[in-house]
């Protein structure tokens, strides 16, 4: 057993020391080094010429700042401007038209389901019974509920609704 073990040390030994004689052998014929040489060579014969920069200027700066701020054409606008905008029609003023007219609790029921309430308005004090569908300064009644009247108006295509309380 022991005679193993000094061979197996023995062939580790000389794997490792032929390892690192194949790396040292790499690294001394390594061709990256020739090529170092021939540009360090190269670098040295190179002549650096100085360069030299012009800061000042002949250029009259005020005269030409004037000559481009008098120009006509360097202030006309690229993009015309926006056309002005029409504003839409304010939306009608529905309590306004309404004012005056109260619609009561009063209900007559006719033939079938229809529910008429009675409505006063300011040219109609004493009142008169109304169903949906009817005109009332020109809004029309949409529905009738138990605590309110939706009144109905469409002007330049817009629906326009308002709810009145019952008095």
């Amino acid at each position: 057993m022991k005679r193993m073990e000094l061979t197996l040390m023995a062939a580790c030994a000389i794997i490792s020391i032929g390892s690192l004689a194949f790396v040292a052998m790499h690294a001394l014929q390594n061709p990256m080094h020739e090529r170092l040489t021939v540009l360090e060579t190269d670098m040295a014969s190179v002549d650096y010429i100085p360069e030299e920069y012009v800061t000042t200027s002949d250029a009259n700066y005020p005269m030409l700042v004037t000559r481009i701020v008098n120009k006509e054409t360097v202030w006309k606008e690229l993009v015309a401007p926006p056309k002005k905008r029409i504003r839409p029609p304010k939306p009608p003023d529905l309590e306004k038209m309404l004012e005056g007219v109260v619609a009561s609790r009063r209900v007559q029921i006719g033939r079938g389901d229809s529910i008429s309430i009675k409505v006063t308005t300011p040219s109609n004090p004493r009142g008169s019974f109304m169903k949906i569908g009817d005109e009332v300064n020109t809004l029309t009644i949409k529905e009738i509920t138990s605590e309110s009247v939706l009144f109905h108006l469409k002007k330049r295509g817009k629906d326009y609704t308002y709810s009145l309380l019952r008095k």
